[in-house]
């Protein structure tokens, strides 16, 4: 793995959002990789809340700086993919699967992940007004890489899009390569993205 954007051009669309694929015939930056879990908040989270999503508070201590409490707070899509693909903020913003099959999460515990083939599987989540976020966005996925296609410009993959580039409204998390990449490229990882309404980018991984 090379690297992760995250960006957002703030404003309000109405284009759906799409997990796996950007909606784009010429550039649809297929995905290859497993998703076990996906978040959109209309908010930053802080450098705690971000050690508690990831569950890295042992890790990287001190371990009193991780927090978990607030989590649900500023939810506008809350995909846990346990069984389903219904959207657990109370937002309604559930996913319509095209193709990604249900298989073992990070946890080991089957039907808890989806795959994303990296050639036509996708999900699809309607538009709405709780996902045109007009200023702080935060975007966390768990994401179990599985290989890149070769998708010029920079062999990009997209976890999560809403419209395209350039777009008012736009926003989206992807995966980038730019170079040739082997196996050992590859792992489980963590992805979490803000973008504030100030224009600070802030990714990790």
């Amino acid at each position: 793995l090379r690297y992760v954007t995250v960006s957002n051009n703030h404003g309000s669309n109405l284009d759906d959002i799409f997990l796996g694929k950007m909606d784009n015939w010429q550039y649809p930056y297929w995905l290859n990789a497993d998703i076990d879990d996906i978040r959109i908040y209309n908010r930053v989270l802080s450098a705690s809340e971000v050690k508690g999503y990831c569950g890295t508070c042992n890790l990287n201590p001190p371990a009193n700086d991780c927090d978990t409490t607030n989590l649900n707070t500023g939810r506008v899509l809350h995909l846990d993919f346990n069984g389903n693909t219904q959207d657990k903020s109370g937002n309604n913003n559930h996913a319509i699967n095209f193709g990604a099959t249900p298989v073992v999460g990070k946890n080991g515990q089957p039907n808890t992940a989806y795959r994303f083939d990296g050639i036509s599987n996708y999900m699809e989540i309607n538009s709405s007004s709780t996902t045109n976020i007009t200023s702080n966005i935060s975007i966390a996925a768990i994401v179990k890489i599985n290989g890149f296609n070769p998708q010029l410009p920079m062999n990009a993959s997209s976890i999560l899009t809403k419209g395209n580039d350039n777009s008012v409204g736009f926003y989206t998390m992807r995966l980038i390569d730019d170079v040739t990449i082997n196996n050992s490229d590859t792992n489980t990882s963590q992805f979490y993205g803000q973008f504030t309404n100030d224009g600070i980018v802030n990714i990790y991984n």
